[in-house]
């Protein structure tokens, strides 16, 4: 009964997710289409291209308005990268050369999310902007904490079974259903998992085409002001 309700919360909860993405992506491509702002849709050049990448491998335009809540934001974002390419062993069979060349840096990247994520929040609970303290922001990120905190108490204290927990990634994965291997530690981690996915904000999966258009906005607003 357990493994049954998992998979329905997971299979919904995702699915749910992909729905909401494709919605977003749609809206975001049909405003960019019927757009006006000079620069929207013009073709790139190298110079854009090197500040897109900057923006969002670095989050300059982050840095600039708050070098305090930066420094926690791209540890988190690396971290969080890092674990979650970590867990792709539990997902692909066989698992490629790559996924476990990157299991030592997920492992120390697992370590330092929690405390990455109990520094954004002290940040953004003691900032009384809107902008970094709205509500939803910091349920999301209480809930991305606990998941860290769990998985970080999982391998230190009270190891889960990495086997079953394969098998039934491996199963969801192909829909041939495996048992849940069980353990409350387990159980919780991937429950606030699936919890978060209903606030998760969609437009961070297109977060490279987003930043590339503002940055070619900003290029073309700039051009217009300046008589470029």
């Amino acid at each position: 009964m357990t493994t049954a309700l998992i998979l329905i919360a997971l299979y919904g909860a995702y699915g749910t997710f992909c729905i909401r993405f494709l919605l977003h992506a749609r809206q975001w491509l049909e405003g960019v289409c019927s757009s006006t702002v000079p620069g929207v849709g013009r073709k790139s050049g190298p110079a854009t291209l090197a500040c897109a990448a900057a923006d969002l491998l670095l989050f300059t335009r982050l840095l600039r308005t708050n070098g305090a809540l930066w420094i926690g934001e791209w540890i988190f974002h690396v971290s969080l990268v890092l674990v979650l390419l970590r867990h792709l062993r539990y997902m692909l069979e066989p698992v490629p050369a790559w996924v476990w060349a990157l299991q030592p840096w997920g492992l120390a990247a697992g370590y330092l999310l929690p405390f990455a994520l109990a520094y954004i929040l002290t940040i953004r609970i003691a900032t009384t902007q809107e902008l970094y303290s709205s509500r939803r922001n910091l349920v999301l990120l209480a809930a991305l904490f606990l998941i860290g905190l769990s998985g970080v108490l999982m391998h230190a204290l009270r190891k889960p079974d990495l086997v079953g927990i394969k098998a039934f990634m491996m199963g969801m994965v192909t829909f041939s259903p495996a048992p849940w291997p069980g353990g409350l530690l387990l159980t919780l981690h991937v429950i606030l998992a699936i919890a978060i996915v209903p606030i998760l904000p969609t437009h961070i999966f297109i977060a490279p085409v987003t930043i590339m258009e503002a940055r070619m906005r900003d290029d073309g607003l700039h051009g217009v002001l300046h008589g470029r």
